[in-house]
């Protein structure tokens, strides 16, 4: 998780010192005067509190202990003078020998925070409108880059983010754009899978009203839209040769003329790539530019799958939990019982955090239970029944064709649901009215609906 840590330290240099070293693994907010902090604590959402206890006065202990029962769900970390201290609790305040700090300080802080997650992820408020980019867990796998992510997220460089499906490989960009100097700008995010190649130059450079058939207005395209911001390619493996090449001039450059147009536009965009594939084996295999793999990799981020993190499925699963809640209020609040979680950490879940999130809601909206825990023979259906429906997939069958009857179906239950209205499914499905177009003419849909 993208810990937020309130650091108070009455000495300049030590503050300066400490805030650099903190920030490599936590959001760090900084103060030399304790009173001073009061109302960055009632409008953010901070999980640490850690003061380095050189004021020793009465009056500003007084003020951390204040703290332990106004927060009472905030970690409380005091560095200690005493040398040689024993690390100990009191009154919800945990204490850090100076000399300890200075040997393992991160070490020590992600210890204690370890050990206080779930039960911050329990008690966690959320509400419809939660915006801001939570990522959940605390596994080294994780923190590595999640520190990763918000060091490369101050440069304008572009940054390839990889790992499996349902990893939050789009959390993740939008993690890093929250963290980068262009959060204030624009943060667009394209599915290149659903962009047909004929259609490429219109949707990313954009075109001018009367450029081809069905251009009936003037249109930007997906680089203006991102224009001092971020632009995500999500499934940037799919983008056919052709339209690397076109894609790579443009973030060369940074400039195109959109099509139908004689007047250059230029950009300032940074692009954050996403790929569930191995680009390099994509290389290998000729399907995708190297020259543009080394364009958009000048910063990476790998995301571990789920089963190389299994201690976060806890606080994962209370996250979701929480979610559902939020989402549906009226829905009777109900915790998992504790021999479900080893169960659930022996479960395989290729789709990994997806799956998992998929998992938990089916559970939250299928099962009855007559007390406030859910047990786990409540569940098991729902869990034998979540297994079979991965091991169905046949492991013989040609992806293209799979992927395309994927595709067919979604649109054609989406257009069905919108009455066949091509500006009403275009939105529901995220793409433009040009490209909807061409894929139920591909697919016979008008003529059927």
């Amino acid at each position: 998780m993208d810990i937020q840590l309130l650091y108070i330290d009455s000495n300049r240099g030590t503050l300066k010192k400490h805030e650099e070293y903190l920030a490599e693994y936590f959001d760090v907010i900084s103060f030399t005067n304790p009173f001073d902090c009061l109302q960055i604590l009632e409008k953010e959402m901070v999980q640490v509190i850690l003061m380095n206890d050189n004021f020793q006065t009465a009056a500003n202990l007084n003020f951390f202990r204040k703290l332990s029962q106004l927060f009472p769900l905030t970690l409380k970390i005091l560095i200690v003078s005493l040398q040689n201290f024993q690390i100990s609790q009191t009154g919800g305040i945990h204490r850090i020998s100076k000399l300890d700090f200075k040997k393992h300080g991160c070490c020590l802080l992600k210890k204690y925070v370890d050990e206080f997650y779930c039960k911050f992820i329990t008690n966690l408020k959320l509400s419809n409108n939660h915006q801001s980019p939570l990522i959940i867990g605390s596994h080294p796998a994780l923190m590595d880059q999640i520190k990763t992510a918000r060091r490369i997220a101050k440069f304008s460089e572009n940054v390839l983010i990889s790992g499996e499906t349902g990893t939050g490989k789009d959390l993740f960009a939008k993690f890093i754009h929250s963290k980068s100097e262009r959060k204030s700008g624009p943060f667009h995010i394209v599915n290149c899978a659903s962009i047909h190649s004929s259609l490429f130059e219109a949707e990313f450079f954009g075109h001018k009203k009367g450029a081809f058939t069905g251009a009936i207005e003037t249109s930007q395209g997906h680089f203006c839209l991102a224009d001092e911001g971020t632009l995500v390619l999500d499934e940037v493996s799919e983008i056919d040769l052709i339209s690397q090449a076109k894609l790579l001039r443009a973030i060369e450059n940074q400039e195109f003329f959109p099509v139908g147009s004689q007047k250059l536009s230029k950009v300032n965009t940074r692009i954050i790539a996403i790929s569930n594939k191995n680009l390099e084996d994509q290389i290998l295999k000729g399907t995708f530019r190297k020259d543009l793999y080394h364009r958009i990799n000048t910063f990476n981020v790998k995301l571990p799958a789920l089963r190389e993190r299994i201690t976060d499925i806890e606080c994962l699963v209370q996250y979701f939990i929480k979610k559902f809640l939020c989402k549906y209020p009226k829905n009777q609040t109900l915790n998992l019982e504790e021999n479900i979680f080893p169960y659930l950490r022996e479960m395989e879940f290729p789709g990994n955090v997806r799956e998992l999130e998929s998992l938990i809601f089916k559970i939250m909206s299928q099962v009855r239970s007559r007390s406030a825990e859910i047990k786990l023979a409540d569940i098991q259906p729902v869990l034998t029944m979540s297994q079979k429906e991965y091991r169905n997939i046949p492991q013989h069958f040609i992806l293209k064709d799979f992927l395309n009857n994927i595709q067919y179906e979604t649109i054609r239950d989406v257009f069905r649901n919108n009455k066949s209205n091509i500006s009403k499914t275009a939105l529901s499905l995220g793409m433009s009215r040009q490209n909807l177009q061409y894929l139920l003419k591909k697919y016979g849909l008008k003529s059927q609906l």
